[in-house]
């Protein structure tokens, strides 16, 4: 009797159609979010294994608010030779 190998998914809803299928069927779009998250999280197993894929996966958070308005308010009137100022400042700090 032949053994099936087994198969890990984090989501059993998203993560449970064989990347190939996935492939042949959906190449030819612009991929949803569900497939999208899918075939990179495949692309990943394929490459990494899944122990070094769930690692990688735990590096990330979705962080929260509206970086364009956070921008906006912290380098407001700010020139890029400025902040290339404050940045040479932080580092000659830092190395101290």
């Amino acid at each position: 009797m032949k053994r099936e190998k087994t198969k890990i998914y984090l989501d059993t809803n998203v993560y449970n159609r064989p990347f190939l299928e996935m492939l042949r069927t959906h190449h030819h779009k612009n991929l949803t979010g569900s497939v999208l998250r899918e075939a990179g999280w495949n692309t990943l197993v394929k490459n990494l294994g899944i122990l070094n894929a769930t690692r990688f996966i735990l590096q990330y958070e979705s962080g929260y608010g509206d970086y364009t308005e956070i921008r906006k308010e912290i380098f407001k009137g700010k020139t890029v030779n400025d902040l290339c100022r404050e940045i040479e400042k932080l580092e000659k700090v830092a190395v101290k």
